[in-house]
């Protein structure tokens, strides 16, 4: 739906933003993960309960659609770094290129304590650990809640979600280094497990337009402040009021009349690129100039959604994704 592309191409212009003015946009890269990853929460719960409904979760068909989306733009980053690093002599770190790469690709670079090398220009890769760990672990918690209430049973993840945050930032508060906790999956399971309640008619908020409109400019406020992942304060304040207002957006643009916002083309055409400029505006904004490299990230991201992505995607089964989200909202 043209609505929640627009909500991604909100999400990555703040994620491009942050990495263009730091000092500007402090915040602006913690707002716009949350965004991707509460609006993963919703859609792929909305996916997996559909599966569910008409007869059993395809888990096989579920995760071969994930990798044929994500997959292979990543393999064509993965190659270009490799070529950048080699031919300009540019390291990652003090590590090898090679546990690198292999470390981004084998979506670990997200795990705390792990023996990871130092990714450089690859360091953004940390959210698609997530994500797919979250691909992982979440279709077995609904084949297990299946027969039972799903409500109820995203209500108590979402709890178990909140503690795991808090108890997380109690950690890094007692080691006095909270900036390391940022990358834990721990820390953001609570935002994707909002998106899920969300979908699973947790709570069902009618939003206008006008409310609408009104948390996108407190999301982009938000991204005004300093630098928030240092902070005790980013953690348990600004992670769930982000999170609840990018629900909210989210409720609305699965109405009938979505925020004016949200029928902007231009955002619209962004969020369809916007994985290819999540994964490309990192590496860019530390090759080139930061601020040569937002224009730059929408060139090579469209490129990359029209000879790789979509590509492989046609090789998905076709599915209705649209309905799917929207009978996860209203039944």
């Amino acid at each position: 739906m043209a609505p929640l592309d627009a909500i991604r191409g909100i999400a990555i212009a703040l994620v491009m933003l942050r990495h263009a003015f730091p000092a500007r946009f402090g915040a602006g890269g913690f707002v716009g993960v949350e965004l991707f990853f509460v609006l993963s929460g919703f859609l792929i719960t909305g996916i997996l309960r559909d599966d569910i409904v008409k007869g059993g979760l395809r888990r096989s068909s579920f995760y071969r659609n994930r990798f044929l989306r994500l997959l292979p733009a990543l393999v064509v980053l993965l190659a270009v770094a490799a070529l950048v690093v080699e031919t300009t002599n540019r390291p990652v770190e003090d590590r090898t290129l090679g546990d690198g790469i292999f470390t981004a690709a084998s979506y670990t670079s997200d795990l705390p304590h792990w023996p990871i090398p130092q990714l450089g220009d690859l360091t953004h890769l940390w959210t698609l650990a997530i994500e797919e760990q979250f691909y992982l672990l979440w279709p077995l918690v609904l084949v297990a809640l299946a027969g039972r209430s799903t409500r109820r049973g995203a209500a108590a993840c979402l709890a178990l979600g909140g503690a795991a945050v808090v108890l997380t930032v109690a950690y890094g508060v007692q080691s006095n280094d909270v900036s390391q906790i940022y990358t834990w999956p721990t820390i953001w399971a609570v935002t994707l497990l909002l998106g899920c309640a969300l979908s699973a008619g947790v709570a069902r908020p009618r939003v206008s337009g006008i409310v609408s409109t009104l948390a996108i400019a407190a999301l982009c406020a938000v991204t005004l402040l300093p630098e928030a992942k240092g902070q005790v304060w980013g953690y348990l304040v600004v992670l769930p009021a982000a999170a609840v207002l990018g629900a909210l957006v989210i409720s609305n643009a699965m109405s009938e009349r979505p925020s004016w916002i949200l029928r902007n083309r231009a955002l619209q055409y962004l969020g369809t690129i916007s994985y290819g400029a999540y994964l490309w505006n990192y590496p860019l904004s530390r090759w080139l100039e930061p601020k040569l490299a937002i224009p730059v990230t929408v060139v090579v991201a469209t490129l990359s959604y029209k000879l790789v992505e979509r590509p492989f995607l046609r090789l998905k089964r076709h599915s209705s994704q649209p309905v799917v989200a929207r009978q996860a909202v209203t039944g």
